[in-house]
């Protein structure tokens, strides 16, 4: 990794710092770097990639995350001393009947840094700059159900306390499932997609520290199955 080129990448970036102290960098889109720089940078977050979902480099899996990265509207980095990438985050925004919402498309976090609050801090500094009325994802990880819970003031499924989903919430469900993420077998009241993606994308299954969350989550998604869940919430627009 040539770090004097990363450190002149994040230079062009806007920086900001998380409540945790880490430098967070805002690139916006990913094509608005030079092809040189694309691939420099692609070639990082595609190590945190294999790292995340602990999977040996392939086709497929380099394949899927150069389209999330190209496609997303804003990445953002978190970054260490010695401009050292050890996160990143992607997001587009849409808009449903007069309602915006914020969708994390995509968040890899080098497992040397996991459960260090990096994912639900991110959150929390998207949402407040963008100040959307929702956000969302979608995952097969329960430690990531539990981050996206912990940076919203509400957010749905809520499987460890099984609150009643409201009825905006499953029609802004619905329509990411079906217009946007076109997932063929979703049910709107569990907010649960049926064999998303035919498998689990993880080398090894995702564990959460909770043996509660952990065995609730992994009750209603059936990894092997290949199921995943859709998560909408709300953050406070004064964080």
């Amino acid at each position: 990794m040539n770090i004097t080129a990363i450190k002149e990448i994040l230079d062009k970036c806007y920086k900001a710092y998380l409540s945790n102290g880490l430098k967070v960098y805002s690139l916006g889109k990913f094509s608005s770097l030079s092809g040189t720089e694309q691939q420099l940078l692609f070639n990082k977050l595609y190590f945190l990639t294999q790292c995340g979902f602990s999977q040996p480099s392939s086709y497929e899996l380099e394949q899927d995350t150069w389209g999330h990265v190209s496609n997303a509207e804003f990445l953002y980095l978190v970054v260490e001393d010695q401009d050292n990438i050890i996160s990143y985050s992607l997001f587009n925004i849409y808009q449903w009947q007069r309602k915006s919402i914020l969708y994390l498309s995509g968040s890899m976090v080098d497992p040397k840094f996991q459960g260090k609050g990096i994912s639900s801090n991110v959150l929390k500094f998207v949402a407040a700059r963008f100040q959307t009325d929702y956000i969302a994802a979608r995952t097969q990880n329960p430690v990531m159900y539990s981050s996206f819970h912990k940076a919203c003031d509400k957010a749905y499924p809520s499987f460890h306390t099984n609150d009643k989903i409201p009825q905006i919430i499953k029609a802004i469900g619905f329509y990411l499932a079906k217009d946007i993420l076109k997932m063929k077998f979703y049910l709107p009241d569990k907010m649960v997609g049926i064999e998303t993606y035919g498998h689990c994308l993880y080398g090894k299954e995702p564990l959460h520290s909770s043996k509660t969350i952990d065995e609730v989550f992994k009750k209603n998604v059936n990894l092997k199955r290949g199921d995943s869940v859709l998560l909408i919430g709300t953050i406070s627009k004064g964080w």
